[in-house]
């Protein structure tokens, strides 16, 4: 972890012209406090990653989720079962796909009418 006691140096005010001329081979004051910047950054973000997993192992919360991911999974499965809510649901998406497909079919004369209705029926329930 970085030094709390240590800041990061305002960055330069300099005109990219005067940093230029710094030094040869040296860096302008810019990237140098970038490069602090970022080397903190890192250094932050793997503390936190180093605390995250202390937490999960202490408290178990990857195992926990698992566990609550999985009985809800299970109870969804038994409810569905119980009320065929995906059978009535597919069911419920034939008929309404058959009944657009005669909708259509009726809206443009192709089932024998010489005149189309106005509206189409209403769906089946």
């Amino acid at each position: 972890m970085a030094d709390n006691n240590e800041q990061a140096p305002a960055p330069s005010t300099e005109s990219a012209p005067a940093a230029e001329s710094a030094g040869a081979g040296e860096a302008p004051k810019d990237l140098k406090w970038q490069d602090k910047v970022l080397e903190s950054a890192k250094k932050g973000a793997s503390t936190i990653s180093e605390k995250a997993k202390e937490v999960n192992q202490k408290h178990k919360i990857s195992e926990k989720v698992g566990a609550v991911t999985s009985k809800t999974s299970e109870k969804i499965k038994e409810f569905n079962e119980k009320h065929q809510v995906s059978e009535k649901a597919k069911q419920g998406l034939q008929n309404t796909s058959k009944w657009v497909g005669t909708s259509i079919r009726k809206l443009k004369g192709k089932d024998g009418d010489d005149a189309p209705p106005a509206t189409p029926a209403a769906p089946p329930s």
